[in-house]
């Protein structure tokens, strides 16, 4: 005797299904080590992906995704492209893939802003989850967008570097991330909690203004 439903597939996607259930690692506290910040200025090809899955794990489709992505582009969506998968999914992909690391980053907040309640939450909370396992120095939090974000040792290492270049008057050989600090107003503590205030924008801003960024 066969079972009713037997060779059929359920009426509810697997995402709808499960939606509720928290992931395996998750529900008994299994993480991975993080490692040691590497990237900053850089949107590497996980990071344009995971964008886009994770607003879509908040519960965004591939047309709302992309009409952001558009908006912050200035990029005119693809006419052509109606159905959400694999053609309007795909253009997000391609548009992500393709733009500056900078704007990836834009976009990602873009993406959070457009969000409300628990949806912004689960957005915000798996975008930090994916910066740390990747080591990736950046932070979204709710009321700033995307922040600095440092190990100890990177800032003692990065505060140690402005005070040494200081001293012998050679602020313009400084790394980015030292002149970053030297722009502090005279006074101001280089604190690790200084440094994680800075918003991306402004670490933009500083380096497009920095003596090594000019013609």
């Amino acid at each position: 005797m066969q079972c009713s439903g037997a060779g059929t597939h359920s009426t509810l996607p697997r995402s709808y299904s499960f939606s509720h259930v928290a992931e395996f690692s998750d529900r008994y506290g299994f993480k991975p080590a993080e490692p040691e910040i590497t990237i900053r200025e850089d949107a590497p090809d996980d990071l344009r992906f995971a964008i886009a899955q994770i607003a879509v794990n908040a519960g965004m489709g591939p047309t709302r995704i992309r009409d952001v992505v558009c908006t912050v582009l200035f990029v005119a969506p693809d006419r052509n492209n109606w159905s959400e998968y694999p053609n309007i999914w795909d253009e997000v992909r391609g548009l992500l893939e393709d733009c500056e690391w900078f704007k990836v980053y834009d976009i990602a907040e873009r993406l959070h802003r457009s969000l409300h309640y628990q949806q912004a939450d689960q957005f915000r909370d798996e975008l930090n989850g994916f910066f740390r396992e990747k080591g990736i120095g950046w932070e979204l939090k709710d009321n700033e967008g995307i922040v600095f974000r440092g190990s100890a040792p990177f800032t003692a290492a990065t505060i140690n570097a402005v005070e040494a270049l200081t001293a012998t008057g050679r602020t313009n050989a400084a790394p980015k991330s030292a002149r970053l600090c030297a722009t502090f107003p005279a006074g101001q503590s280089l604190t690790g909690q200084a440094l994680s205030s800075i918003p991306l924008r402004r670490w933009k801003a500083l380096h497009a203004t920095s003596p090594t960024n000019r013609d």
